[in-house]
């Protein structure tokens, strides 16, 4: 949930410029971010993809929930760890205020079986994401989410619960929301 750091960004109003691929992926950090916990990093792949129409970038009744919540834009991208062992995907959502950003996190909880947001295609190994299990990591920012979301595609199964993907899925998520920084000042 949004917690009061991100006070400048609570609401669309008070932060009305719409987010550009440029400026969320200008951060060295955000092109290539380097996962703290065993040093994998993860490169963007591409340019990444604006997409104003927020329900075509998730499944379920998310469709219908996004345009409730007032999203404006989505941001998603993939990621290639160096090693090429791990693909990740990474969403930003840009809402109307603090609090249908955490509606919309509860919301994308697998428990609540609403749906999740759509992974992008790329060329290998990007179109192998999902063959493995993945695990994913989210955040609400003032009235933005980002969400990492992560798996290897190595052909290596990892755990059935996902646990081995946390590190990577933070650190997707992590490279996603280096922008709202300069955003929040």
């Amino acid at each position: 949930k949004s917690w009061s750091l991100w006070k400048n960004i609570d609401t669309a109003s008070q932060d009305s410029k719409p987010m550009t691929l440029d400026e969320v992926f200008a951060d060295t950090e955000a092109k290539a971010y380097k996962d703290g916990t065993d040093n994998t990093v993860f490169n963007l792949q591409g340019t990444g993809r604006l997409d104003t129409d927020c329900g075509s970038t998730v499944s379920g009744e998310l469709k219908t929930l996004v345009r409730t919540y007032g999203c404006t834009q989505v941001i998603r991208a993939p990621y290639v760890s160096d090693d090429q062992h791990w693909v990740g995907q990474l969403a930003i959502f840009n809402f109307r205020d603090s609090s249908s950003a955490d509606a919309f996190l509860d919301d994308l909880d697998p428990k609540s079986g609403k749906g999740f947001y759509l992974p992008v295609t790329g060329s290998s190994p990007v179109e192998k994401f999902g063959t493995a299990p993945t695990g994913a990591e989210s955040g609400a920012y003032g009235h933005f989410v980002v969400v990492g979301w992560a798996g290897r595609v190595d052909g290596t199964q990892g755990d059935s619960l996902g646990i081995d993907t946390i590190g990577p899925s933070s650190a997707v998520q992590q490279a996603g929301k280096q922008f709202l920084f300069h955003r929040n000042i």
